[in-house]
């Protein structure tokens, strides 16, 4: 179910003639999986490890999050667990394209809500605004 009709967070990508589906992370998603990847890190800082190596957990760790159809092969799979690096980054590179395609396709359908929406400007009046006298607290206490 998506919140705007025509704009639904399933994909499905192919490489090398490998079929993968999933759904786009929503931003509890992303917190999700950052948590993952602190969880693989154990406790130590990111300036520790090689910022190349960063990249490539964010890369598995979003890629073991947001597919849930994957080739025979691969079910069941950890993505850490698949030797070829270039492979895993092919299927997360194809994975960002659609992801970039749904984030526009958002932004737009976002952009359009808001000019629905949008109640007409109104310009501030010179005419003076009345107002009722409000009792001065030594009339009020009496």
């Amino acid at each position: 179910m998506s919140l705007f009709p025509g704009l639904e967070r399933a994909f499905t990508i192919v490489v090398d003639g490998l079929r993968f589906s999933g759904e786009f992370p929503r931003p509890s998603d992303k917190m999700n999986i950052s948590v993952n990847i602190s969880r693989r890190l154990e406790g130590l800082p990111v300036a520790s490890i090689q910022g190349s190596m960063y990249g490539y957990a964010n890369l598995v760790e979003t890629l073991n999050y947001v597919m849930t159809e994957r080739p025979e092969q691969f079910r069941g799979v950890n993505f850490w667990n698949i030797e070829d690096e270039e492979f895993v980054a092919r299927i997360y590179f194809e994975f960002e394209k659609k992801y970039a395609t749904y984030k526009e396709s958002l932004k737009k359908n976002n952009d359009r809500g808001r000019d629905r929406q949008a109640p007409p400007e109104s310009k501030p009046s010179n005419e003076p605004v009345p107002h009722a006298r409000v009792q001065d607290i030594a009339e009020r206490i009496q």
